[in-house]
């Protein structure tokens, strides 16, 4: 469950395709004092990873292997700050989605 949030939000939406992960934020860096992220596909399934501040990206091999899947449509939040990056990849071809982040 969480709790209330009195914080700044962004939301923004892209696609993903099966060979470059994507960390999800939105613009150059990720929200300032992030507590949330959410993620929905709109038109396939995504793996979802995550990795601290002081790892690297996943490959997409990574991904596949060890990864998370989100179902089209379904809406999924993390807690997450700032310092923990979370990555998508697509399950099949290319996938939009639409992601927040709030504080």
């Amino acid at each position: 469950m969480f709790l209330s949030l009195d914080g700044p939000s962004t939301q923004d939406s892209t696609s993903v395709g099966i060979v470059t992960p994507f960390e999800v934020k939105v613009g150059a860096s990720a929200l300032t004092e992030r507590k949330v992220v959410t993620i929905q596909p709109r038109d396939g399934k995504l793996y979802y990873y995550w990795v601290d501040a002081s790892g690297a990206a996943p490959s997409a091999a990574t991904m596949v292997a060890d990864g998370f899947i989100i179902f089209k449509n379904q809406i999924m939040s993390f807690e997450v700050s700032e310092q923990q990056k979370v990555y998508v990849l697509a399950v099949v071809g290319t996938v939009s989605f639409v992601f927040a982040e709030r504080a």
